[in-house]
């Protein structure tokens, strides 16, 4: 039971940055263990809904149930089957050479098995892939490309291994300090306000930033009322830079005009200049 589909790869289409090669949905494992002592040439992602499996993995062995899913890197020795009836899975199999920078920012860095929150969002991301490639396009290549990169950004939200946390509950955890900030970014902002509202120390808030957003949270501070400094020069092209800057939580018109370089590539007046054509 179960259908799945595969692609019929172009030398054009092997080029991409990603490329999808099949998709299974509602899959029925058989009984019959599937054995793979020299891997599977490509990427697999294969995720349970209903019942329980068994993978052996690099001399290890892991139960896969419900929310769980198998990734496995291409050419890892691996064996999986199931223990109950039905085990019922879906699967996603791609490719590409943009692919070990974006899993390793996922957090997939390697074969394994991951733990899936809001498990229908992936599930109805391979549905979409499975129509694309029955389709007649004749863009199906370039549209399935982006269907896998938009695969991999929701599993970098909603996947993840079993002594993490997925991306989407660290952000759920920090939602308090961004509203904080978008409250308050015109005043002045200490990082003892921001702990407090997590009820935190500074330096475990520091800390989950840092694994959350990959910078510091008076970066993500600046980036902010940069944005925000963005859209009142827009909105209100008569406005002086030095009213932007007070606006935006900046005292000083040069440390607003650094932190703008530093964040745009260019100094506010360059900004409005290109986007308003004045200063």
């Amino acid at each position: 039971m179960g259908k799945f589909a595969f692609a019929v790869l172009t030398e054009m289409e092997l080029k991409l940055p990603f490329y999808l090669l099949g998709v299974g949905i509602d899959f029925h494992q058989e009984m019959d263990p599937h054995n793979r002592p020299k891997g599977f040439p490509h990427y697999q992602w294969i995720q349970c809904e209903e019942g329980e499996g068994v993978l052996h993995l690099e001399g290890q062995e892991y139960v896969i149930g419900a929310d769980q899913a198998m990734f496995l890197y291409p050419g890892v020795s691996h064996r999986y089957y199931p223990v109950t009836s039905p085990w019922k899975v879906h699967w996603f199999t791609f490719g590409g050479k943009n692919l070990p920078p974006v899993l390793d920012a996922a957090g997939l860095k390697q074969s394994g098995v991951y733990s899936v929150v809001h498990a229908e969002q992936l599930v109805s991301k391979m549905r979409v892939a499975f129509s694309h490639l029955l389709s007649d396009s004749s863009l199906k290549g370039l549209e399935c490309s982006s269907l896998v990169y938009d695969f991999l950004i929701t599993l970098m939200k909603f996947a993840h291994s079993s002594d993490d946390e997925p991306v989407v509950t660290k952000y759920s955890r920090l939602k308090p300090v961004f509203d904080y900030i978008e409250q308050h970014y015109r005043d002045i902002i200490t990082i003892d306000d921001l702990a407090a509202t997590l009820d935190v120390t500074p330096q475990y808030l520091c800390n989950l930033f840092k694994a959350t957003m990959n910078h510091r949270p008076f970066e993500y501070v600046n980036s902010f009322r940069i944005a925000r400094s963005k859209d009142i020069m827009v909105q209100h092209p008569d406005m002086s830079l030095s009213e932007v800057a007070a606006q935006c939580g900046y005292e000083s018109l040069s440390y607003f005009s650094s932190v703008f370089r530093k964040t745009e590539g260019l100094s506010p007046g360059e900004y409005k200049k290109i986007h308003l054509g004045r200063v």
